[in-house]
């Protein structure tokens, strides 16, 4: 059976497919890694490297091969009609994100602005899912 037609996939259904997953040197990518090395033991082995959005469309468009990317961004491409998302979280991460500014410095107001909107935000940032994806 597709990928696509199951209601519930388990990380089994598509760990020997081939991802398209972000380069190595990412935070998504190093999530996608830990998520299977913790189900499997390790990644899977079939693996593309892609750090181009056109590129990750174009390889899952081209073949038989799933690609994880954030759950929003699936969602707009599957309601576009470019790839269909499947019903496989690979759960939530945070981005860590330092704010850093000179101690001497005086802050314009619309940095000041942003430190304040900033420092509002990050005790409710969550990044949301990823989500695998495939066209």
């Amino acid at each position: 059976m597709p990928c696509t037609c199951k209601r519930k996939l388990a990380p089994a259904d598509l760990f020997n497919k081939t991802w398209v997953v972000p380069p190595s040197d990412t935070l998504v990518r190093q999530h996608v890694d830990t998520y299977f090395a913790s189900a499997f033991g390790t990644t899977p082995k079939s693996l593309i490297e892609s750090d181009s959005l056109l590129g990750s469309l174009a390889l899952l468009s081209l073949s038989d091969s799933v690609g994880v990317m954030a759950k929003r961004l699936a969602d707009f491409f599957a309601g576009e009609g470019v790839l269909r998302t499947l019903p496989l979280e690979i759960g939530d991460f945070i981005r860590p994100v330092a704010l850093i500014t000179l101690r001497a410095q005086v802050l314009k107001p619309q940095l000041e602005y942003l430190v304040k909107l900033l420092r509002a935000q990050a005790p409710r940032s969550a990044n949301g899912p990823l989500s695998a994806a495939v066209k």
